[in-house]
């Protein structure tokens, strides 16, 4: 039997979360960028404070990750704080990593750039490339 709860969904960099009833999507994008990066002084100090369990932090990122209006805004830190601090904490460093890599997912940049750089891995699987005739 499945689960009614929604996994996090990484197809286009949306991380979907849930806070209670509420489903919530956190959309990469920037304007997510410039609001987190402005208030926690870089996205490095907001990944510090998520990681640290700062619980201001997570209501900060997902205010400004889902665009939450005035209204939701308002019952943001009861609802982070009934869903558990601990099941959102990997969700929401993976959404700040998102919005690091352009808004796309990690694995989805890895492979586009996959033997671009000239690394020498002509096969794709790290075997360098085989001289003429061997």
């Amino acid at each position: 039997m499945m689960s009614d709860k929604p996994l996090p969904s990484l197809d286009d960099g949306t991380i979907t979360i849930t806070l209670g009833d509420e489903t919530l999507s956190l959309v990469p994008s920037i304007g997510a960028i410039k609001a987190i990066s402005r208030e926690f002084g870089g996205l490095t100090q907001a990944m510090s404070r998520v990681l640290g369990m700062d619980f201001p932090a997570y209501v900060t990122v997902i205010r400004y990750g889902c665009g939450a209006d005035d209204r939701l805004a308002k019952r943001l830190e009861r609802l982070v704080w009934k869903a558990r601090m601990v099941t959102l904490t990997g969700a929401l460093n993976q959404y700040l990593l998102i919005l690091a890599n352009g808004g796309q997912p990690l694995d989805q940049a890895a492979d586009e750039g996959e033997d671009e750089g000239g690394d020498g891995d002509e096969d794709g699987e790290g075997n360098p490339p085989q001289a003429a005739g061997a």
